[in-house]
């Protein structure tokens, strides 16, 4: 009897053995695969747009309801954008709102390395909100403002389904559970760096916010006042993205500027993007040499 269930032992154990090979096998093979394959999303362009571009094309006075609302609802809320100009990450893509509110409109230019930004000026608008409102739900009235810069992004890792966005970002709130500040990013993770020096933002006002950035400092100035800044490294290069809330805002006036440097030569860019029936794209300011 013994030797029976001593044989039967060893039956079992040698099984396991080649299922542990097997699987061994199969996880070489599914790295051979997948490693080219990751490395190949890896070199492609991580920023996409809606699948419906040709809207774009017409006059907005001749799309029909639907049309007009595919296009609003790319952007910020109640602010839509230009694709040509602010693009989101293609591994999140999506066009229901419901799936993703608050997903980040990134500008194409910053994603190029060459790209330098300068400045940042938003000028905006909280839709009024009575506090109230904000108590009882506030994860939908929640009038929150964030300018990401110098940001970085990592495509999912091997094996791996989980990506990684880090980067600096100024948040101008008028929500109460929201403090205004600089702030670093990694993930869905924010630490506060510094306080912002104002009194709490109000719905219903237009603000004019402008963040001047230079390679190792950035300053924010609120209706002309200065009301912040930060020290760090290469402020002014990486991604330059902007996320709001559920709770709408408007935009009147949206420009980045910045500048390349190709063959010795500095060429001076301005970006909107704003949509307001016709397409704000690229203006180019000047072009002179570089000393």
């Amino acid at each position: 009897m013994i030797v029976i269930l001593a044989y039967q032992l060893v039956k079992v154990v040698s099984g396991m053995s080649q299922i542990i090979k097997a699987g061994c096998l199969y996880l070489m093979i599914l790295s051979a695969v997948l490693v080219p394959l990751c490395a190949a999303a890896e070199e492609r362009d991580f920023l996409t747009a809606p699948s419906y571009l040709q809207l774009y094309q017409k006059p907005f006075s001749e799309l029909n309801r639907r049309e007009r609302w595919k296009i609003k609802k790319y952007g910020l809320r109640f602010a839509p954008l230009d694709p040509a100009v602010w693009a989101i990450r293609n591994f999140d893509r999506t066009d229901n709102r419901t799936i993703v509110p608050m997903r980040p409109y990134y500008l194409r230019a910053s994603a190029l390395k060459d790209f330098q930004a300068e400045s940042i000026v938003v000028n905006f608008k909280f839709k009024r909100l009575e506090k109230q409102k904000e108590f009882k739900a506030p994860h939908f009235y929640d009038p929150v403002l964030d300018i990401s810069f110098a940001g970085k992004y990592r495509r999912p890792d091997k094996l791996s389904l989980i990506d990684r966005e880090e980067g600096y970002l100024v948040r101008l709130s008028a929500f109460t559970d929201f403090t205004a500040g600089f702030y670093y990013r990694i993930g869905m993770n924010y630490v506060l760096i510094r306080k912002l020096v104002l009194p709490q933002l109000e719905t219903g006002k237009k603000y004019r916010a402008k963040l001047l950035i230079s390679s190792n400092e950035a300053t924010l100035f609120l209706n002309e006042q200065p009301v912040g800044s930060i020290e760090g490294k290469d402020l002014n290069s990486g991604l330059i993205s902007l996320t709001t809330g559920w709770h709408p805002l408007k935009i009147d006036r949206l420009e980045i500027g910045g500048f390349t440097v190709n063959s010795g030569k500095i060429k001076r860019v301005k970006y909107s993007g704003l949509y307001r029936g016709q397409l704000t794209r690229l203006t180019e300011i000047n072009v002179q040499e570089s000393n």
